[in-house]
C-alpha cells in the first residue's frame, strides 16, 4: 500500500517490518526515508491537499494523521475504524466506516472531529474530484447510484447490472459490468446542473481476458 503526495515530493509506503508493519515516508527530492508509524496493521495512506500530512487506519481500530516532516507527533483523528478515501476540502475527508457499509464525511477541524453519515448500505463508494458528487453500488452489487454529497437524500439510479463506479473527473466516472465471463467498462458523463444529471453512458473498454477478483479489480487515473 502506497500513495504519492499531490506535490510529488513525498511517497508514503507501508512496509513489513521485523515485528510490525511500518509507514515509511520518503522524501523523493533527497531519498531520505523516515518511519512515521508502526502497528500490526497499517491501512492505505491518504495525503492531504497541502501534501504535508498523511492519514491511515491502524489495526482497523483507530485513524491517525502524521506530519510528513515529522514536525509533530501523529494525532488521532477518529477513535475507530475509518477508511479515508479522498479529501473533499482541506479539513474534510470522504470515507467508509470500517467493517460496515456506512459512508461518511470526517471533519478534521480542531475541536470537532465529527463524522457525518452520508449514506448506509453502500458498496464501492467514490467521490468526484471536486467533492460535489458521490457514487456507490447497492449492497447486492446490482445497481449504481449517484447523489450530491451535501444532500445525499437525493439519489439517482445510474444503471443496473453495474458496480464499482470510479471518478475520472468532476463530470465523468467509469463503472464496471461483469456477467457470464463478459467484462466491460462504461463511461458516464454528468451535467451537475441538468435534469437528469446523467447525460450519457457509453461503452469505454472491454476485454474477454479480464479476470475478476474480490473487491476492486480495476483502477482509473
Amino acid at each position: 500500500r502506497f500513495a504519492m503526495s499531490g506535490n510529488g515530493r513525498w511517497l508514503a509506503a507501508v512496509v513489513e517490518g521485523a515485528q510490525s508493519q511500518e509507514l515509511h515516508v520518503i522524501d523523493l527530492s533527497t531519498g531520505q526515508t523516515s518511519v512515521l508509524l508502526k502497528s500490526a496493521f497499517v491501512g492505505q495512506p491518504l495525503w492531504n491537499p497541502a501534501s504535508n500530512s498523511v492519514m491511515v487506519d491502524l489495526d482497523n481500530r483507530v485513524t491517525v494523521r502524521g506530519s510528513a516532516s515529522r514536525s509533530a507527533a501523529p494525532d488521532t483523528v477518529f477513535p475507530g475504524f475509518f477508511e479515508p478515501l479522498r479529501y473533499v476540502s482541506d479539513s474534510t475527508v470522504f470515507g467508509v466506516v470500517g467493517g460496515s457499509d456506512v459512508v461518511g464525511l470526517l471533519n478534521l477541524e480542531a475541536g470537532s472531529r465529527q463524522l457525518d453519515t452520508l449514506v448506509r448500505q453502500a458498496e464501492f463508494p467514490d467521490v468526484s474530484p471536486d467533492g460535489r458528487w458521490m457514487t456507490y453500488s447497492s449492497t447486492d452489487l446490482s445497481r449504481v447510484f449517484i447523489s450530491p454529497v451535501r444532500d445525499p437524500t437525493k439519489r439517482y439510479q445510474v444503471a443496473v447490472a453495474q458496480e464499482d463506479a470510479q471518478w475520472l473527473s468532476p463530470t465523468q466516472f467509469v463503472m464496471k459490468s461483469y456477467n457470464s465471463g463478459n467484462y466491460r467498462l462504461q463511461l458516464v458523463t454528468i451535467d451537475p446542473v441538468a435534469d437528469p444529471v446523467v447525460q450519457s453512458i457509453r461503452d469505454w473498454y472491454a476485454d474477454s481476458r479480464f479476470i475478476e477478483t474480490p473487491g476492486r479489480s480495476f483502477a482509473v487515473t
